[in-house]
């Protein structure tokens, strides 16, 4: 069967890299906070200028934060901070084995850097493709590359990877290894979650 993976959050984790850049965005502009809550409550579904504003700074603030944040957390530097999740290479390599064909979905600014990463992960020859979409557009071009691809599966991490395949009538599983926690895709979709990637198939 084909399968179609998300990357961030579903192959490498999120939250090294986010934490990483928003810590030295803080920094710049001379402000503090707590960043596990801030974790918390990105995985609890809220964005990050919201989850700034619990942890105590002002709207304003959190949102020239956000807006930095935004502008630097693909940079090809912090880029390097993405690892492999436990259990992900394996699986993938079972999957081939077995006759599966993965494709390679995400969101990103930059396909050639996407392209980088997987190749530097030594993850490549899993792949038969990989497809990089706008950012800003995600659910919408995700649910046309899925309509293409027309996998028997799409597996993710968001509430938004799974609308698109909603919307691409495409089956789907999460994992709760990224940006959204096992409470809250179970709330927020009807999707078979899985603590990570090898649970699954």
């Amino acid at each position: 069967m084909k399968i179609v993976l998300d990357f961030d959050g579903t192959i490498v984790g999120c939250e090294a890299r986010q934490i990483s850049v928003l810590s030295a965005v803080l920094l710049r502009h001379g402000l503090r906070t707590d960043l596990k809550s801030v974790w918390k409550y990105k995985r609890a579904g809220l964005n990050t200028r919201d989850s700034l504003v619990l942890t105590g700074l002002s709207l304003n603030q959190s949102a020239e934060i956000q807006s930095a944040w935004a502008d630097e957390v693909e940079g090809l530097g912090w880029l390097q901070l993405d690892q492999l999740l436990p259990g992900v290479r394996d699986a993938l390599g079972e999957w081939v084995k077995s006759g599966h064909r993965l494709t390679l979905l995400s969101a990103r600014s930059r396909s050639e850097w996407l392209a980088c990463q997987v190749r530097n992960l030594g993850i490549r020859e899993y792949f038969d493709s990989i497809i990089c979409v706008d950012p800003l557009q995600a659910v919408t071009q995700k649910t046309v590359a899925l309509r293409e691809v027309l996998p028997t599966f799409y597996v993710g991490d968001t509430e938004s990877d799974w609308r698109a395949a909603t919307n691409a009538e495409v089956g789907f599983f999460a994992v709760c290894t990224g940006q959204r926690s096992e409470a809250f895709l179970r709330a927020q979709t009807n999707a078979t979650v899985a603590k990570e990637l090898r649970q699954l198939f």
